[in-house]
């Protein structure tokens, strides 16, 4: 079983899931699950060569989420609207339920929401 961890962003109230490293193999099947469950299309897909991750956006019932996965296979998910932070963090808590639902995934808590 994989974990992750809800967090506040670096300097930031804002919400994000960080995974533990996860080999992409490995998580693309549990990551795909949990897509299925939320009702999520995928948007868009980028590239960004300069801060070395893979990023792609989606849309969901729960709201717009990124998952950003660096080239060292660490996985974040945060919400893709800044524009109402408490919006923000109930689409990432949304997220972090269904991830926990999913069976696949454990919610470990070393940081204060």
């Amino acid at each position: 079983m994989s974990s992750f961890e809800v967090r506040k962003g670096y300097e930031s109230e804002r919400l994000l899931i960080e995974f533990q490293a996860i080999p992409t193999g490995k998580f693309e099947p549990l990551w795909d699950t949990v897509l299925l469950s939320l009702k999520a299309v995928l948007v868009s897909t980028e590239d960004v060569w300069e801060n070395d991750e893979h990023i792609r956006r989606y849309i969901s019932p729960i709201g717009k989420f990124i998952l950003a996965i660096s080239n060292w296979e660490l996985p974040f998910i945060m919400a893709d609207d800044f524009e109402i932070e408490n919006d923000d963090n109930s689409v990432v808590l949304a997220f972090a339920e269904a991830l926990v639902k999913s069976g696949q995934f454990a919610e470990i808590s070393t940081s204060e929401k």
